[in-house]
């Protein structure tokens, strides 16, 4: 495996701001560089996204019409991109060693919730700081966890954060018409699996 300049697994998590060297609504196009030394898949029929990410310990990109992402060493990382190019959303998995406060992945639940309210929304699979509850806490950050900690090791662990601005994550169609394509990428929990 070779250590890519680009991508630095020890950067800190800046909610709505940052990760891994890079910061969101940054353009695909200032990537060029990246995308240079990246296998290059196209989402078509049968296209098994979770199979190729995992099969590929260097940069993946995988593009289709309306959304790409950039997948880097199995997915310890992960840049999505709208249908602008814009980087909206940065995921982070087992291997990445950055931090959010103290807070980083393999840290208790607890301790999350030690330092803010927090609420599980199901159809992301993913826990957010809870606003409502507490106004000031930091925005454009989610914790991915098992929805319930395991019963038999008695843990509740971060899987993996999400870094994210909505305000970004514009598409050309309705959401509702690229659903079909976007099911065939590997969800947040799909790509903790077997780390």
């Amino acid at each position: 495996m070779i250590d890519q300049p680009w991508f630095d697994l020890e950067a800190p998590i800046i909610p709505g701001l940052s990760a891994a060297g890079f910061s969101l609504g940054m353009n695909l196009r200032e990537l060029d560089h990246v995308l240079a030394a990246a296998k290059i898949e196209e989402i078509c029929p049968g296209f098994n996204c979770f199979k190729e990410v995992k099969s590929c310990s260097e940069i993946l990109y995988v593009k289709n019409t309306y959304l790409s992402s950039l997948y880097y060493r199995n997915g310890t990382v992960r840049l999505d991109f709208n249908s602008c190019g814009e980087l909206y959303w940065i995921f982070l998995f087992a291997g990445y060693c950055g931090s959010f406060g103290l807070i980083k992945i393999g840290s208790s639940m607890h301790e999350v919730q030690e330092q803010m309210p927090i609420f599980y929304d199901d159809s992301d699979e993913m826990f957010y700081p809870d606003r409502e509850v507490k106004p000031d806490v930091p925005d454009g950050i989610a914790f991915i966890a098992l929805e319930e900690p395991d019963e038999h090791s008695q843990q509740w662990q971060v899987l993996g954060f999400s870094i994210h601005d909505y305000e970004h994550e514009r598409f050309s169609i309705a959401r509702n018409d690229i659903l079909q394509q976007y099911l065939n990428r590997p969800a947040a929990h799909e790509l903790y699996q077997g780390r």
